[in-house]
């Protein structure tokens, strides 16, 4: 699109606006770069202008600019960004970045910036967690060959993190990078000295009969990361925020929520098999976690089947006899109550499994909006069962 457009027509009108202006829609105010000669550079994180705003081939000098809600995750990125650039033959100009107000890291700052803690962990610990009783020499050649200065004193090392790394959380971090710094095959394994007889736990046999009578009934087993995006857990699905596991600190958007379902991950996969033949029918056995407040953790991680089928005729009916089959393969008896409020499905057209009196899943038609945010229009069903309260009923 050549013609020029206010921020409120990029979001309604622009490819680019729609895909990602849902970050801005219900803002009262959006963001906007400009220069000196207030000539616009970008519209922060939707799209940058066509002219200054655009890198071509060929161009020397770029300005980089991060823009996002958590000042010290932008930080991070700015420095990682900086090192590849460098690694790249770029000579990295500092920009000084001065806010209306202060930060946790002032109200100017310098950027790349330097906001990293020091790591530290004891001789001790390394050769403990290591089996290896590697010389403070060797310790610190390790680190080095990870990018990371260390010094060893009176039994203790102490690192200095490099300007591109955030995740040392604990000493174990430290000891990790000196194993990989050595090399994986210098630590040989040790065989245990007991000896144990080992057994499928009651739970992992339930799964795989599980997976068997849903290969029979024309399903096809999919694996999924435990992790995801926010946009795929929460707003896509019309879930509650409060109900999910939010990393700290994580490395990616797309690593940034522990799954509290596994409908999004199947309606992912849905959602870019338009163009295989229906009807698709998908299902994972799989872990689940989510806020808990009546634990000690206040999380709680659940074994789950969850599956879905997607086809011009598929409706609450098809959806309910998979069900019915599962359970009689199962032998267990169960009934039906009404599903309530649950934004993933269409009201009235959904349904809770109880076995003695328990909730064990649920199913039902996928809501039409929650389609729509998949960019899926195909009508499509699904079910969660939680294996965990179905195994001790």
């Amino acid at each position: 699109m050549e013609e020029e457009l206010s921020l409120r027509e990029i979001i309604t009108v622009h490819p680019k606006g729609k895909e990602y202006g849902h970050i801005h829609a219900h803002d009262p105010l959006f963001p906007y770069l400009h220069d000196d000669k207030d000539q616009t550079l970008s519209f922060p994180p939707v799209i940058n202008s066509a002219s200054i705003g655009a890198v071509e081939e060929g161009d020397e000098e770029l300005f980089v600019e991060f823009s996002g809600t958590e000042l010290k995750d932008l930080l991070l990125a700015a420095a990682i960004v900086a090192c590849d650039m460098a690694d790249m033959g770029y000579e990295i100009l500092p920009v000084k970045v001065v806010f209306p107000e202060e930060t946790e890291f002032g109200k100017e700052i310098t950027v790349p910036y330097y906001f990293q803690e020091p790591a530290s962990c004891t001789v001790e610990e390394i050769h403990k967690t290591l089996g290896d009783p590697l010389g403070d020499e060797e310790i610190v050649r390790g680190l080095k060959r990870m990018g990371i200065y260390a010094v060893v004193d009176e039994g203790r090392v102490y690192a200095t993190v490099p300007e591109w790394r955030n995740d040392f959380l604990h000493a174990v971090d430290l000891v990790e990078d000196v194993m990989i710094g050595h090399g994986l095959e210098r630590f040989a394994p040790v065989m245990p000295t007991d000896f144990t007889v080992g057994r499928l736990t009651e739970a992992e046999e339930l799964g795989r009969k599980i997976k068997d009578l849903m290969v029979g009934l024309g399903f096809q087993e999919m694996m999924y990361n435990y992790l995801g995006s926010r946009r795929e857990y929460i707003d896509n699905m019309r879930y509650p925020a409060e109900k999910c596991i939010i990393i700290a600190n994580p490395m990616s958007e797309n690593y940034e929520v522990v799954r509290p379902s596994i409908l999004p991950s199947l309606l992912e996969s849905e959602s870019v098999s338009a163009h295989a033949p229906f009807p698709h029918r998908i299902f994972e056995v799989g872990k689940v976690a989510y806020i808990d407040d009546s634990t000690n953790s206040g999380t709680i991680t659940r074994n789950k089947l969850g599956f879905l089928a997607s086809d011009s005729v598929m409706g609450y009916n098809e959806v309910s006899s998979y069900v019915s089959t599962l359970f009689y393969f199962l032998s267990t008896e169960y009934t039906l109550a009404e599903a309530g409020e649950d934004g993933r499905f269409i009201p009235g057209r959904s349904a809770r499994i109880m076995v003695d009196g328990k909730e064990v899943g649920i199913f039902g038609e996928i809501h039409p909006q929650v389609l729509e945010n998949w960019k899926s229009d195909t009508p499509t069903v699904g079910c969660e069962i939680d294996l965990d309260t179905l195994l001790g009923h």
